[in-house]
């Protein structure tokens, strides 16, 4: 499961005092299927790296532990 990895990684990159936030969204509700299709989610999970509000095409490769998911921002 991701969902602990992901934590510890907002928590690790609040510690280092990162200006980089991380956020989740359930794609399988009905509101957010319309996001999930928009970005290209094909699988869960999935993580999309955006700067300023726009998508960066740059594809997560890594393992799912927080500190692959903080060397990859």
């Amino acid at each position: 499961a991701l969902a602990p990895h992901y934590k510890a990684a907002a928590a690790s990159l609040i510690e280092k005092d990162l200006a980089i936030k991380l956020a989740k969204v359930d794609v399988s509700s009905v509101e957010n299927k319309l996001v999930a299709f928009e970005h290209g989610v094909e699988r869960v999970p999935s993580l999309k790296l955006f700067k300023n509000g726009k998508p960066i095409n740059f594809p997560y490769k890594n393992g799912l532990t927080s500190a692959q998911i903080v060397a990859w921002l």
